[in-house]
């Protein structure tokens, strides 16, 4: 942590590096986590819906 090493951030050019990287990424890696969630909200969905007439 020593500032002679890097000295201070440079913040607007590390989120640029951060903004480079999200841009390089491709969409189909964002739609597996987006996919993930789906099937457990089907699950729960289905187990809710049977629940419903139950309940009702």
């Amino acid at each position: 942590m020593s500032p002679e090493l890097g000295g201070p951030r440079d913040w607007d050019k590390e989120l640029a590096n951060i903004d480079k990287l999200i841009a390089a990424t491709p969409a189909a890696k964002a739609s597996p986590a987006g996919g993930a969630p789906p099937p457990p909200a089907a699950r729960s969905g289905g187990g809710g819906s049977s629940s419903l007439p139950v309940a009702g």
